[in-house]
Parts: C-alpha cells; structure tokens; sequence
C-alpha cells in the first residue's frame, strides 16, 4: 500500500531533521519497512529502533528540492483523469 498523501514527505524531513523517530515511523503505511545498508527493518518498532540507532553515527542533511506526481486517481464521476 502506498500513501497517496504527499503531506506524509514533509512529515518524513520534519520528523527526521527534529530527531523523532516515533513521528518518523508513524509515516510508515502498516507493512512499511526500510532497507538501510542491506539490513531490513519492518514494522513500526523496528523502525524507530533503527532511526534511534543513527543517532548521532552521522551528521546529515536534506532539502526537498522538488516533487513529481508519479499517479493521478482517477475521477469517478466523470471516468477521466483528475485534474
């Protein structure tokens, strides 16, 4: 299951860049998981295990440089692409 809530992506960086791995986890969709130096963690605690484990193993930054729609649903009532 993919979100289709790009909301959920600021949520990601803000939770990253203020260090909580419980919010960053919670973007997670159930059955979620991370693939980080070919080690996969699943589920909600794992996950803010392995964000918790990062802390302070490296100094990062990110920026959100931009975004593409990679699907658009389509509109029920009219049977078109939403526009």
């Amino acid at each position: 299951m993919v979100s289709d809530d790009p909301a959920v992506i600021g949520r990601y960086l803000r939770a990253a860049g203020d260090s909580d791995a419980e919010a960053l986890a919670a973007c997670f969709t159930p059955g979620g998981f991370v693939v980080d130096e070919d080690k996969k963690y699943e589920d909600h605690d794992e996950i803010v295990r392995w964000r918790r484990e990062l802390a302070g193993k490296y100094v990062y930054t990110s920026k959100l440089t931009g975004a593409d729609v990679l699907w658009v649903p389509i509109d029920a009532r009219s049977s078109t692409l939403a526009r």
